[in-house]
């Protein structure tokens, strides 16, 4: 099948036609608002806005999914809003253009899994990772290299480090220790 569909809820006020004129076979076209059942958005506070908003079943009056476009000129926004998951599945390619800053801001933990490579590419400016409580752990089978102008260090799966640079400087406040096994 395709197409569209809202059940109407128990106590919505609908609009009934009726098949060919024949009383045995209605057909609900839509629901109505009324003085218990308002539209989504209070008016005319909010007339440049339209959208779906659908109540949770047996929920809070304050439960429910929505997708709401606001069209005010200069204040154009499109808000989806899951009252509890989102899922979003894409058979092909997903691209995502952002003209201006982007902010994601996750309360629970944050888990990606990529099955081939990744790449980030900072056209000006810095990059920047910031833990305030733990540690950073970089893994890698193969090796790990970390280059900066003329100076590389490289760390490889058998072991070996190779740390290079016009001057390399090895500083500590009270010990440094050169062990070799």
């Amino acid at each position: 099948g395709f197409g569209s569909i809202q059940i109407p809820r128990v106590g919505d006020e609908v609009v009934v036609v009726f098949l060919d004129g024949n009383p045995d076979r209605p057909l609900i076209m839509g629901s109505l608002y009324n003085s218990t059942n308002t539209p989504p958005w209070a008016l005319p506070a909010n007339k440049t806005q339209s959208g779906f908003l659908t109540r949770s079943m047996k929920g809070k009056g304050s439960n429910a999914n929505f997708f709401r476009f606001e069209d005010k000129a200069g204040a154009e926004q499109i808000i989806m809003h899951a009252e509890r998951n989102l899922d979003t599945e894409v058979e092909a390619d997903d691209s995502l253009k952002v003209g201006g800053n982007r902010t994601i801001n996750v309360e629970g933990k944050h888990s990606e899994t990529i099955k081939l490579e990744t790449s980030i590419a900072v056209e000006e400016g810095s990059y920047f990772v910031t833990v305030d409580q733990g540690a950073v752990k970089i893994k890698a089978a193969t090796s790990i290299t970390l280059e900066v102008g003329s100076s590389k260090l490289e760390m490889k799966s058998d072991g070996t480090i190779t740390l290079s640079g016009i001057s390399v400087d090895v500083a500590g406040s009270k010990i440094i220790n050169l062990n070799k096994s």
